[in-house]
């Protein structure tokens, strides 16, 4: 489960990297994998019991995937900086980010 949801984060992260024309817009690709790790351990075991579910298959979960890592749209560069800081985590790049008005 948690290989999926590594793996399912690692390309959206590589797709994202790959994508980035404007590194000013999008939040760096090391935190969403650093975002990402934090989640599943936080609500790994919820993650599970839902995946565990009858009518719930791997189109859906690589959904609830991409609706959890949408969330590190919310965060400042002084956020993302202090994450990256309190986990001991280097960033690939600085943290430079236009405010969420102006996207």
């Amino acid at each position: 489960m948690k290989k999926f949801f590594n793996r399912h984060a690692k390309q959206q992260a590589k797709e994202d990297k790959d994508n980035e024309d404007d590194s000013s817009q999008n939040p760096p690709s090391d935190f969403k994998m650093a975002y990402m790790e934090h989640m599943y351990d936080q609500y790994g075991e919820e993650i599970k019991q839902i995946n565990k579910s009858e009518n719930f298959d791997a189109k859906r979960l690589a959904l609830l995937i991409d609706c959890l890592e949408a969330g590190v749209d919310i965060f400042s560069a002084s956020e993302m900086e202090s994450f990256m800081a309190t986990h001991n985590l280097k960033s690939e790049v600085p943290f430079i980010m236009t405010p969420l008005s102006k996207r």
